[in-house]
């Protein structure tokens, strides 16, 4: 199965200011073209799911559109003919090409060929001689290596990595609260940890910087597979361990003996944490609580949604939106391990499953914010993660 990645420019459209997305933008020299990216709750499921770990081999991880645009090579700086725009377009049709082929061994399943791929078209270790014969007849070793020092071409595969990582990411995991077969969420992980010495391995010939880019890039790509599996196998467990009524009742009845009163003193001294928002979490995370005849997964996700939603709306399409979302998570992160420690302190007897609760918490609000903040900035979330000083 061959993905084909357009290379077709897409309108920008509007869309509401929390939601991530891609802006098209004409005057940029690369040409870029961006597309949307949704809300959690939004996605639309990429894989036909497998009932069983047995039935991991007839898992179909489906194709998507739209197809990620890596753009054209930026041709700025590069006047006087020292390089033909041939070997330029050549560049990228062989660098779409190895995404193709990644993407063929990703929905096949067969993810160890991910590392003969990359062997091969950075001419680090072939694994044969027909490919070493195909890849130099397409463009010899010596043009290739010179190509990748120049910084348009960086910059070029910089962005294609951006676009192109993020969009395996949502064909291995279109929904991170979704169930997914036990034996393919352990081939992913196991994915995450051997990239980036494959890669290392495939780079070791490639001029300096552009092995910098590309081994920071796999390096988020693979930290973002570990935390999203994560979060993963933690809806999962919330979702079948919080299924006693008895158990919710002994809850309620242990958060209302905490001291929310001492707990706003302190986030507001230590973090700037305005009083009225603790007083408004606490209500709404105790009539949950009460009503636990209605408790579901999805409702305290939709909660989580709105609360980070509504605490940043005065800075939606501000220039400080990134850096207010991140004191937000800091502020919610404070008082959740507040709210935890004075459960310790009380030998709580349902510490245990506001433990789990916690972290389920803080692990999705992160997930959240890195899309809010994705969607401000008009990136993708991978390419947020990247670039530290947005």
């Amino acid at each position: 199965m061959t993905v084909v990645l357009s290379s077709a420019n897409k309108n920008q459209t509007a869309h509401r200011a929390n939601k991530t997305e891609h802006n098209n933008n004409n005057n940029n020299n690369n040409n870029k073209a961006y597309v949307s990216y949704p809300e959690p709750h939004e996605q639309q499921p990429l894989v036909k799911q497998a009932h069983s770990d047995q039935d991991l081999n007839q898992l179909s991880l489906a194709e998507t559109n739209p197809y990620r645009n890596f753009g054209h090579i930026s041709t700025d700086g590069l006047e006087g003919g020292a390089v033909a725009g041939h070997e330029l377009l050549r560049f990228e049709d062989l660098y779409k090409k190895q995404c193709e082929r990644i993407v063929d061994a990703i929905t096949s399943l067969k993810f160890e060929s991910i590392r003969d791929i990359w062997l091969g078209f950075w001419r680090a270790a072939l694994p044969s001689a027909a490919v070493h014969t195909d890849y130099e007849s397409q463009m010899s070793s010596h043009k290739f290596y010179s190509l990748c020092e120049l910084p348009q071409v960086v910059d070029y595969v910089k962005h294609a990595d951006h676009e192109f990582y993020q969009f395996c990411i949502e064909i291995l995991i279109p929904d991170v609260l979704g169930s997914l077969p036990h034996n393919l969420v352990q081939n992913i992980r196991a994915l995450s940890k051997n990239v980036d010495s494959w890669l290392r391995q495939a780079l070791c010939n490639c001029p300096e910087r552009m092995r910098q880019v590309k081994l920071a890039i796999i390096n988020t790509f693979s930290m973002t597979l570990r935390r999203y599996t994560s979060l993963n196998h933690l809806a999962q467990t919330v979702k079948n361990s919080l299924q006693n009524e008895t158990i919710l009742g002994q809850m309620l009845n242990d958060i209302n003996r905490v001291d929310f009163n001492y707990i706003r003193e302190q986030a507001k001294w230590i973090c700037g944490c305005d009083e009225r928002l603790v007083t408004r979490l606490e209500a709404e995370f105790k009539a949950s609580l009460r009503n636990h005849g209605q408790w579901s997964l999805d409702a305290w996700i939709g909660w989580l949604d709105s609360t980070a939603t509504s605490a940043l709306l005065e800075h939606e399409g501000t220039h400080n939106y990134a850096k207010m979302a991140r004191q937000f998570l800091l502020k919610w992160t404070f008082m959740c391990s507040s709210i935890v420690r004075d459960l310790t302190l009380r030998s709580a007897p349902t510490f245990g499953s506001f433990h789990l609760i916690r972290l389920l918490y803080d692990e999705y609000m992160c997930y959240l914010i890195e899309i809010k903040i994705a969607g401000q900035l008009k990136q993708s979330p991978l390419a947020t993660m990247c670039n530290s000083d947005c």
